[in-house]
C-alpha cells in the first residue's frame, strides 16, 4: 500500500535495524513524504509495517531507498513485491502527502 505519514516511525524502526550506524535521521522521511515526485510504498502483515521502498518519479524510476524489517527478509514482503503494487509508478492520492 502507499506510504502515509503515521508509518513513519515503523519505517525510521525499519532502516534503524537495516542501516546500523548510518540509517537516514527522521527528517530525511518527512522531506521525502513532502516530495510530490517521491513514491513510497510499504509492505505490511497483519497490518503491522514490515518493509518500505521509495522511489522517485522521472523519466526513469530511481529507488531512494528500500529495507525490510529483520524478521520478515526472504519471506515475499520485500522491494520486489512492492514493486508489482497497483498503482506503483502512478502519483499517489494528495490526502497521502
Amino acid at each position: 500500500r502507499w506510504a502515509v505519514r503515521a508509518d513513519r516511525p515503523a519505517i525510521q524502526a525499519i532502516a534503524d535495524a537495516s542501516f546500523r550506524g548510518d540509517p537516514w535521521p527522521p527528517a530525511v522521511w518527512a522531506a521525502l513524504h513532502n516530495r510530490r515526485d517521491v513514491i513510497g510504498l510499504v509492505a505490511t502483515v497483519d497490518g503491522d509495517v514490515v518493509g518500505y521502498l521509495f522511489y522517485e518519479l522521472a523519466r526513469r524510476h530511481t529507488v531512494l531507498t528500500f529495507a525490510t524489517a529483520p524478521g520478515f527478509r526472504r519471506r515475499g514482503a520485500g522491494p520486489p513485491q512492492l514493486l508489482r503494487h497497483e498503482g506503483a509508478g502512478e502519483l499517489p492520492p494528495d490526502d497521502l502527502h
